[in-house]
């Protein structure tokens, strides 16, 4: 048997000289040290057969299992660096929004309209959910500068999406004066869901005017299960109209 080997730009030929037997013999696939070794018989060279070896991975070992935990470890690790940078950095905004907020509020008082609506601006843009709502609130009632409804509309919605109930109640009222009673309703009731309990009421008196008294009655049982959620001057309403419904229903026997 003659072994003939030749090398060309990493593709290995092994001529064999072999039997006519051996030529005939079907094709095969084999494994051998990390290569992949593909087998045919040769139509060129009768009776010789042509071995192409070519490179694949290497298998697996300890080291490059080892070198793969490090990589991972090493990922996660600055995954946690950067997972704590983005904690500090929110932090921080937080501590910088509530000050203006602050701030704000003291110009506030002072009669400084336009000045606490800038200082509102920067802390809403910082994130802070209810800078958000207030000057959603100021674009709404034009404290601080003429009323815009649609930027109105854009910072309740930005604090809503924070979980600021109060932002979604007023997303509801701002439709319910608009005569859009399906969207107000829609609104009322994600308030409600996200914790306003005085959104139930103002639900409850879109149902009396639509004739639903039992939908009515339901919200102002459960607006008056949550006082703790609710200003006196709400509580005081919502007893009122529960009384007013009662004394109704008794008329109606």
């Amino acid at each position: 048997m003659v072994v003939i080997r030749s090398t060309l730009v990493g593709i290995a030929l092994l001529l064999v000289a072999a039997s006519p037997a051996a030529a005939q013999r079907p094709p095969r696939a084999e494994l051998s040290g990390g290569y992949a070794v593909l087998a045919s018989g040769s139509e060129t060279y009768p009776g010789r057969n042509m071995v192409v070896i070519e490179r694949r991975a290497p298998f697996p070992n300890r080291s490059s299992a080892a070198n793969i935990v490090a990589v991972a470890d090493a990922e996660a690790a600055a995954a946690r660096r950067k997972a704590d940078a983005v904690k500090r950095t929110l932090m921080r905004r937080s501590v910088e929004a509530e000050t203006l907020v602050i701030q704000a509020c003291r110009l506030w008082d002072r009669g400084r309209d336009k000045a606490a609506f800038k200082l509102l601006e920067r802390a809403a843009r910082l994130g802070d959910d209810g800078a958000q709502l207030n000057l959603g609130y100021c674009y709404d009632v034009g404290k601080g500068l003429p009323r815009n409804r649609a930027q109105a509309l854009l910072w309740y919605r930005r604090a809503s999406k924070q979980g600021n109930c109060s932002a979604a109640n007023n997303i509801g009222t701002l439709y319910r004066d608009t005569t859009n009673r399906r969207r107000a309703i829609a609104w009322f009731r994600r308030a409600i869901a996200q914790g306003c309990a005085d959104s139930a009421i103002e639900l409850a008196k879109l149902y009396l005017e639509t004739g639903n008294v039992s939908e009515a009655t339901r919200l102002l049982r459960y607006a008056l299960r949550h006082p703790t959620l609710l200003s006196e001057a709400d509580e005081e309403a919502a007893q009122s109209m529960l009384a007013q419904r009662t004394a109704e229903d008794r008329i109606g026997r």
